[in-house]
């Protein structure tokens, strides 16, 4: 019913490419063929290009508690606008299209046993009206991985960490995730997945919960790097 409804507001209200503004699509191919992808060698704790293989100078001054981690694009451009669109004005089709940015990169990570998004605050899940790392999640899975989005849930709200050094976005995160069903992550073999990554210390974060409640290994995949 949903999809109808969206096929119904596409002939009403034609989609814009969120690049460039053009009818009819929602990326063109245009602004498709901009799309930066972060091909090997990249870090393989934060997913930002290198020029050699193993860990950026950050990452060996700051290390995570991942087991690795792999972006699937840099956030500018096209990529930038589409995640925008999605997040900041509602645009749900956008899900199925990052989603689709991500998928090769799963190759280049170990096969998990399940899929946790990052989850929101509830305070601006309410706002918002969805999880978008959720929602890309579910596309990327496609029914061949379980997405268990309740393996993992923030303890208390925190303050965006837009505008703030790694030092601020590591304090403002410390200690704000934890893992409800200790039983059920045992063990477990976790992809943690989030639309944009920036220091990476939300990723930090969720990994130091899953590996306090005895997960096997936990490794990232985000849509975009910010650098």
């Amino acid at each position: 019913m949903h999809d109808l409804w969206e096929r119904a507001l596409d002939l009403v209200f034609p989609p814009r490419c969120a690049g460039c503004g053009v009818r009819g699509v929602l990326l063109c191919s245009t602004c498709e063929a901009a799309i930066a992808y972060i091909q090997p060698p990249a870090c393989s704790s934060c997913g930002g290009r290198v020029t050699r293989p193993g860990t950026c100078p950050s990452c060996r001054a700051y290390p995570n508690a991942l087991d690795g981690m792999v972006a699937a694009t840099e956030f500018a451009g096209p990529v930038r606008a589409c995640i925008h669109a999605l997040k900041y004005e509602g645009q749900r089709g956008y899900a199925g299209l990052l989603a689709a940015m991500a998928c090769p990169s799963l190759a280049r990570l170990p096969a998990p046993d399940a899929i946790v998004p990052v989850p929101l605050s509830r305070e601006r899940q309410r706002g918002r009206g969805f999880n978008q790392s959720l929602m890309i999640a579910r596309h990327l899975a496609a029914d061949a991985l379980p997405v268990i989005p309740e393996w993992l849930a923030r303890t208390r709200n925190t303050p965006p960490q837009v505008g703030q050094d790694r030092e601020a976005r590591q304090a403002n995160v410390a200690g704000a995730f934890a893992c409800p069903d200790l039983a059920a992550v045992h063990g477990q073999r976790i992809l943690l997945f989030d639309d944009v990554a920036t220091t990476g210390a939300t990723l930090d974060a969720c990994a130091r919960a899953l590996r306090a409640a005895g997960v096997a290994s936990v490794h990232a995949l985000v849509v975009a790097k910010a650098r």
